[in-house]
């Protein structure tokens, strides 16, 4: 059980965070186009989102989302410490979409590059 299924354990609250976490998303945009904050704050939104897309088994969401967090992420290497952590648990994210979507051949590809 991940940490959004922790704090949600219906589904009627699963759907609330699923909701703040597009929030979340909309106020990550707002602070880093308007405010100069961190770009990475974009790909801790995305993943949590997509995470949460993950728990309700809506793997195109979610996909969209953790592979938006992957490409930005890609982009900050150079510049921020954090993301090189951060792209391995993106992988791992991507490779379990993957594996309960039933697509074995990306997960396993994915979680590959992961390790």
């Amino acid at each position: 059980m991940n940490a959004f299924q922790v704090l949600a354990q219906s589904a009627d609250d699963l759907e609330e965070v699923l909701t703040a976490r597009i929030n979340c998303l909309s106020q990550s945009k707002v602070l880093v186009t308007i405010h100069n904050k961190s770009v990475f704050l974009l790909v801790i939104a995305h993943t949590e989102l997509g995470d949460a897309y993950l728990s309700l088994k809506r793997y195109q969401q979610a996909l969209e989302h953790l592979t938006n967090a992957l490409k930005i992420n890609g982009k900050l290497f150079q510049n921020v410490r954090e993301t090189r952590d951060y792209h391995t648990f993106i992988l791992n994210k991507l490779g379990q979409c993957y594996l309960e979507a039933g697509n074995y051949r990306d997960a396993i590809s994915l979680l590959e590059k992961s390790l």
